[in-house]
């Protein structure tokens, strides 16, 4: 069999679009379009690359709402009926907007960091993207929270996902693009200018550092 071509980014292929375009907040863009150089501080977020596994499932939008992820997870045979990894070495990649709408924003991050744990120890890898609503709250912008949500971390929301606080940190691990075998994973899409090798690892970068609050956007 003819070797897997390993993705280069030069071209604007291999780029799923899993949601629909949406209004971003400014900050996103900005990270897409950084140009610091991921040389000049190795995180584990600059590239992430991952070989071609037996199975890639890519979830998009959660919002809140955990009851439908389950299901989902069930469908695609990734997890057992009490929810626990049942994927072996396949590769999860859920592809942001975890956060606002739905009440269960915090049911929903726990799962996520459930299963990278277990999926680890399985030999597959559960990915977590930054989607527009992660930043968005990163940004103290609440205009999508629901009622739940807006108690559910513990202090006021607009607060809860500042950078360089406990979840903000968290989300650093998130990475804006990752690739999986021959596919490019992002929330929403790359343009041409964007989707290349620099440019992709540059905007994890900006990210990382951005939510850990190590450096302003």
């Amino acid at each position: 069999l003819p070797q897997r071509r390993q993705p280069t980014f030069e071209k604007p292929c291999c780029v799923t679009m899993l949601v629909p375009r949406r209004a971003f907040s400014a900050a996103l863009p900005a990270l897409l379009l950084s140009t610091r150089s991921p040389a000049a501080e190795p995180s584990t977020v600059d590239r992430i690359r991952l070989p071609a596994p037996s199975r890639t499932v890519a979830v998009g939008d959660l919002h809140g709402d955990c009851d439908a992820f389950v299901n989902v997870l069930r469908t695609a045979g990734l997890v057992d009926a009490t929810a626990r990894w049942t994927g072996g070495d396949a590769v999860l990649v859920q592809c942001g907007d975890v956060l606002d709408r739905g009440p269960q924003e915090a049911e929903c991050l726990a799962l996520l960091r459930s299963l990278k744990m277990q999926a680890a120890a399985a030999g597959g890898r559960v990915v977590t993207l930054l989607g527009n609503h992660e930043v968005l709250n990163a940004c103290g912008v609440t205009s999508f929270v629901s009622e739940a949500g807006a108690t559910a971390f513990g202090e006021p929301r607009a607060l809860a996902f500042r950078p360089g606080g406990a979840l903000a940190r968290e989300l650093a691990g998130w990475p804006v693009v990752c690739v999986v075998g021959d596919t490019c994973f992002v929330h929403a899409g790359l343009t041409p200018e964007v989707a290349t090798p620099i440019r992709a690892a540059a905007a994890n970068t900006a990210a990382a550092r951005w939510l850990s609050g190590d450096e302003p956007l």
